[in-house]
C-alpha cells in the first residue's frame, strides 16, 4: 500500500478517475449565449408559390387562402385578421375589405405596405387596400339602479338589525 501511495505521489500510476495534483487540468469551455430567437426558432416552410395573376374578384377569391398564408408568415395577427375579413370586391386597382372589429382593421393597417407589396407582386400592378368596418347596432344601454339604505333594510331583517345596532350608513 505504501508503494502505491508513493507511485501516486510521483504521478507514475494513472487510474481513470484519479488525477494527480501536478497533472494539468482541462480548462472548461465558456458557455455560449443562446439568443431568445434561437429558442423559439422553427424551421420556416416555403411560401406558397403564386404565379402572376390577373386582378379579378374570382381570381382573388380562389387564391385568397394562399395570399393570407404568405402574409401570415410575417405577421400572424395580420394573417388571422385577413382570414376573418370579407372581400367586398375590386374597384380599379383597389381591393375592398370589410372587418368586424376596429382591432382587426388596426392590425392590418400596421402592415398595409407589406400587404400591398405582396398583392402588387402577385397581380403585377400597384394594388391599394380599402378597409371598411362592419356596421353593427350599438350595445343596449344597461341601467344601474342604486339602492338606498331603506331598500337594503327591507331586503334582509338581519342586515337591518346590524345597520341599526352599528348606526351604519351608505356613502
Amino acid at each position: 500500500m505504501a508503494n502505491l501511495i508513493k507511485e501516486l505521489q510521483k504521478g507514475g500510476i494513472s487510474s481513470p478517475g484519479i488525477q494527480s495534483a501536478s497533472a494539468p487540468k482541462a480548462k472548461p469551455e465558456p458557455a455560449r449565449p443562446i439568443s431568445p430567437s434561437a429558442l423559439h426558432a422553427q424551421p420556416k416552410a416555403p411560401e406558397p408559390e403564386l404565379p402572376k395573376l390577373e386582378l379579378s374578384e374570382t381570381v382573388l377569391l380562389e387564391n385568397w387562402s394562399k395570399l393570407v398564408a404568405r402574409l401570415k408568415k410575417s405577421s400572424t395577427v395580420t394573417g388571422l385578421a385577413l382570414e376573418s375579413c370579407k372581400v367586398l370586391g375590386i374597384s380599379g386597382n383597389a381591393i375592398n375589405l370589410q372587418f368586424d372589429t376596429p382591432t382587426k382593421i388596426n392590425s392590418v393597417k400596421t402592415n398595409q405596405e407589406r400587404i400591398e407589396a405582396v398583392f402588387s407582386d402577385v397581380f403585377g400592378k400597384a394594388i391599394h387596400l380599402n378597409f371598411l368596418l362592419e356596421e353593427r347596432e350599438a350595445p343596449t344601454r344597461v341601467e344601474i339602479k342604486r339602492k338606498t339604505i331603506d331598500d337594503i333594510k327591507a331586503e334582509n331583517p338581519e342586515i337591518a338589525g346590524f345597520i341599526n345596532e352599528t348606526r351604519a350608513r351608505l356613502l
